[in-house]
């Protein structure tokens, strides 16, 4: 100390003079700061995990939207071949390797689609959701071994708010809220989309699409003139939007379809030809007649349309009551004079079965056939059991047809008050009873050699436009029920209210005015028809053709589209996602149209 007092602030001095003291001063801090966080290898893999994590979730989002057509034009959709051989309800496998080469790259291009409803990918969503329960606790674990935790604990949130939303998305049940009114429907049975091209597939057999009316027109093409709905008013806003009722529709299949019924089955068989023929408009073939000499009114008596886009056939055979054996003729003549008879011939069958195809064979055997029963000309007790299921069996018989798809009868003018609208809800009911409990044998000559009756929801759909209607010219300020309820339609009795016209058939004022201005002329009430229905029984079809079409080709797609050996529960359910997706006036994805995408169903 050489003598000299030591002071405090000498001791100080010393200190920061010192070489040595602040190096131990700086070196503790950084062991202290050390101390605090994890080792680094811990740091690098939360960082990648994050990263990771990140990259999946956006990769997860990608797989639940629907995939686009975006580099294949719509003329270039894939167009599908036709097997015409005498049954044409066989599939026609291709075992060589090239063919199980493309449908491998086929089923690796699709996904599953689930228009505005929770999204379900199978096995995927369950990786995702483990992968990302894992990322959370991890960072849970991070959390509680760091001092500093702010930054840790946003990350916790962020992940938490992700992980939440993906469990409530991916790993629950369909439930299509949106699109049925809570009508709950099994996630395996939706419509499907792909970006791939289908052409030649061996288990897409009809696909369809919707498209902006400026792409696609409307499919009026082939309808009469006098029950064209030109010049009328738009719709009302909410049936107007482009997701109701303002699309179009365009088909591609293989399938041989035949449609029957009478002049409103023949509406909506011409509306099917327009969307299935598109350019090719000279590939239909039709027998009919003038029934009007001063006017070009032609109605039809049978239709070919050979081949359409896909290679398949579309047919109609005009019937004014039920096939039976009973009515079966030796001739039936297609003039004005015998075309409303009741009955049908042999002859007819055969036109439509050798009628040649694009293969230079006849047309052979039919797949399926769509069912209208002809109420109008026939009376409500008239249409019995007995006679929808012989129809059906002879339609076996002599067109080869294997599926059979059913209307259901709408709202229409001989329905004139609720008791008889009532006894339309039981004819209805008996539809789905026959369709949902036919019998189904394994021996192709039995009488029974139908394998599928589905069941086409027309009575809700129009009920539902209807309805809509009413509420738009303020007939009735009550909203639309619950369709999925039993019945629902049955509490319309606005319905009933009818233009006073003094005919004896007056329609539904809901059906058929485009406001509630109404006047009287000529001693009848009078109003401005709107674009729904064209007189109180036929439809428009510009708007209502499209969701029917696309409905048929739906329902379709649940028995030919994918494996054979079908479980009928599962062939139910995709029938049930198919009516409720098209045979209501929910919107459809915005995207269907936007792109064009090329749609298909499956069980």
């Amino acid at each position: 100390m050489n003598g000299k007092p030591t002071s405090a602030r000498n001791i100080l001095v010393d200190v920061q003079q010192s070489p040595t003291l602040p190096t131990v001063k700086v070196f503790r801090q950084q062991q202290s700061r050390r101390d605090q966080k994890l080792p680094k290898w811990v740091r690098r893999a939360s960082f990648a995990l994050i990263l990771l994590y990140t990259n999946n979730i956006y990769l997860l989002r990608l797989a639940s939207n629907s995939y686009n057509n975006d580099n294949v034009p719509t003329s270039d959709i894939p167009i599908l071949d036709s097997s015409n051989s005498t049954n044409s309800t066989q599939l026609q496998l291709n075992n060589s390797a090239s063919a199980q080469s493309q449908l491998q790259e086929q089923q690796e291009a699709v996904e599953i689609i689930y228009p505005q409803t929770t999204v379900n990918i199978d096995c995927l969503s369950v990786v995702f959701y483990t992968y990302a329960t894992a990322c959370l606790l991890w960072n849970i674990l991070i959390f509680s071994k760091r001092k500093r935790r702010r930054h840790t604990l946003i990350s916790i949130c962020l992940l938490a708010m992700i992980n939440l939303k993906f469990n409530r998305k991916c790993c629950k049940q369909s439930s299509f809220t949106d699109i049925s009114n809570n009508s709950n429907v099994d996630n395996q049975h939706n419509i499907i989309a792909t970006k791939s091209d289908i052409k030649g597939s061996i288990n897409v057999r009809i696909s369809f699409s919707l498209h902006s009316p400026d792409e696609v027109p409307y499919p009026d093409i082939f309808s009469k003139h006098n029950y064209r709905c030109h010049g009328r008013p738009p719709l009302p806003p909410y049936l107007g939007q482009r997701t109701v009722l303002n699309f179009t529709t365009s088909i591609y299949t293989d399938l041989n379809i035949a449609f029957m019924g009478d002049s409103i089955g023949a509406q909506f068989a011409q509306a099917f030809d327009a969307a299935s023929l598109g350019k090719h408009v000279e590939h239909r073939w039709a027998e009919g007649y003038r029934y009007l000499l001063d006017k070009d009114w032609v109605s039809e008596c049978l239709t070919i349309s050979s081949p359409i886009q896909g290679g398949g056939v579309s047919s109609f055979w005009r019937q004014t009551g039920l096939m039976s054996n009973m009515n079966k003729r030796e001739i039936y003549l297609c003039n004005r004079e015998h075309h409303n008879n009741n009955g049908w011939a042999v002859s007819q069958a055969i036109t439509l079965l050798d009628h040649p195809t694009q293969k230079d064979a006849n047309i052979g055997a039919y797949d399926a056939f769509i069912m209208r029963v002809p109420h109008g000309w026939l009376s409500l007790d008239q249409i019995t059991r007995e006679a929808i299921v012989e129809q059906i069996q002879l339609a076996n018989k002599y067109l080869g047809v294997k599926t059979v798809i059913i209307s259901t009868l709408p709202l229409c003018n001989n329905v004139v008050n609720a008791r008889q609208w009532a006894y339309l809800g039981g004819v209805n009911d008996m539809i789905r009873d026959i369709a949902h409990n036919w019998p189904i044998s394994d021996d192709s000559d039995d009488v029974n050699g139908i394998k599928t009756v589905l069941v086409q929801e027309f009575n809700n759909y129009t009920s539902q436009i209807i309805w809509n209607n009413a509420i738009h010219i303020g007939m009735t300020n009550t909203t639309l029920p619950d369709t999925t309820k039993k019945g629902w339609e049955q509490e319309a009795d606005f319905f009933f209210d009818r233009l006073k016209n003094g005919g004896k058939w007056p329609p539904s004022k809901a059906q058929v005015c485009v406001s509630s201005n109404r006047w009287i002329q000529h001693n009848a009430e009078q109003c401005n028809l709107n674009r729904i229905s064209v007189d109180g029984s036929h439809w428009c079809v510009n708007s209502l053709g499209p969701r029917f079409t696309a409905s048929i080709a739906c329902l379709l797609g649940c028995v030919y589209n994918g494996e054979r050996g079908k479980d009928m529960t599962d062939i139910r359910r995709c029938e049930q996602a198919c009516n409720d997706q098209f045979m209501t006036i929910n919107p459809v994805d915005e995207d269907w149209i936007e792109r064009g995408t090329t749609l298909y169903a499956s069980s």
